[in-house]
Formats: structure tokens, C-alpha cells, sequence
């Protein structure tokens, strides 16, 4: 596994591009709840820093950014067990923070990405905390670089038809486009 700076290097003109293009989806008055990763964080980046907004997150580099740069956002740190080599808490402690509240939109990252498989994480504390911000949000934005299309990670942690929209670099191909058609026709694909 790459630790966290390797990660944040990695892809990062794509991961960019993602994250402008996820920041327009986000309305002056959302909730969102924004999950850790590298192309997360490039949300972050790129929000209008005039939202009046509030973000609900496990990640501590996108709680400091929020707060750093967005002088209208009220930023709820979800509390838990650290992941070592990681900016992130998981666990109970996480699960039962954001159990009481809903957001408008999650803004959600991948390890991989398959019809059949859905989207995946490596991590199965962590694909709990994804699971929950798919669970309690109104819509939801998966985050990919085309490089996650076609592998499957450790653990699933929600089914195409459980996502609004797939925010990436490049189309996939039209096959899968065609099966992600017959299990979700509402599901928006966006490409930077």
C-alpha cells in the first residue's frame, strides 16, 4: 500500500481535474460529507471559498484544508481510530458520529471500480465509513481516475445503482458504460 504523500503524487494532474469539476456540484447551504483520498481532498481544493457550507469528514488533511481556506464552512471532524500511515479515523467511534446525521451529498473515493463488483476499498474499516456516507446521503459522487475502472479492491462498499454519478478523467469504454446503463440508467457519468 502507498502511504499517504505517495498517493497524494500520484495521478495528480487527473486527480486535480476531478476535484474542480466535483467543487461545481457543491450548492451554497449543502451538507456534504466528504470521504478521505487523495482526489477528495482535490474537491476540497476547489470549492468556492464564498459557500456558506458544511463538511462532515474522517480525514484530518481535509478537515485542516476546510478550515484553512474556506472561511464559511463548518467542518465536522468524525472522530475514531486513526489508520496508521493515513490521515484518517475509522471504527465504531465514526460509524455511530454520523449515524444521526444526513447529508445532501457524499463526495466518496475508490480503490476500484466494477459493475459487477461495485465500487471497493482496500481497507474494511474504512469501506464501513464509505458505506455510511453512501447510506445517509441524498446523492452521491463517486470520485475515480480511469486507472480504478476494471480492478476490485479488498471489500465492496456500494452497488452502481447506490450512486448519482461517476466523476473521472476519461469515459470508461462503451461496454461498460452499456452495463452500467442496464443496472443504474440514472447514474451520470462526468468526465474533466
Amino acid at each position: 500500500m502507498l502511504n499517504y504523500g505517495k498517493r497524494l503524487a500520484r495521478k495528480s494532474r487527473e486527480k486535480q481535474g476531478i476535484g474542480q469539476l466535483a467543487a461545481t456540484l457543491a450548492d451554497d447551504g449543502d451538507c456534504i460529507a466528504v470521504d478521505t483520498g487523495t482526489t477528495t481532498i482535490e474537491l476540497v481544493r476547489n470549492l468556492n471559498p464564498k459557500l456558506t457550507i458544511t463538511i462532515m469528514t474522517n480525514d484530518f488533511a481535509i478537515a485542516d484544508l476546510a478550515e484553512e481556506i474556506l472561511p464559511n464552512a463548518r467542518v465536522f471532524s468524525l472522530g475514531g481510530v486513526m489508520r496508521r500511515g493515513y490521515r484518517y479515523t475509522s471504527g465504531s467511534e465514526v460509524l455511530w458520529g454520523m449515524e444521526r446525521y444526513r447529508t445532501d451529498k457524499a463526495f466518496i473515493s475508490a480503490n476500484g471500480f466494477t459493475v459487477d463488483d461495485g465500487f471497493t476499498s482496500e481497507d474494511p474499516e474504512q469501506a464501513q465509513v464509505k458505506r455510511f456516507y453512501v447510506k445517509q446521503a441524498r446523492q452521491t459522487y463517486a470520485l475515480i481516475d480511469a486507472t480504478k475502472f476494471g480492478s476490485v479492491s479488498f471489500v465492496k462498499f456500494a452497488d452502481v445503482t447506490e450512486v448519482s454519478c461517476i466523476i473521472t478523467d476519461a469515459m470508461p469504454s462503451s461496454d461498460v458504460v452499456s452495463a452500467i446503463r442496464a443496472r443504474n440508467d440514472s447514474l451520470v457519468i462526468l468526465v474533466h
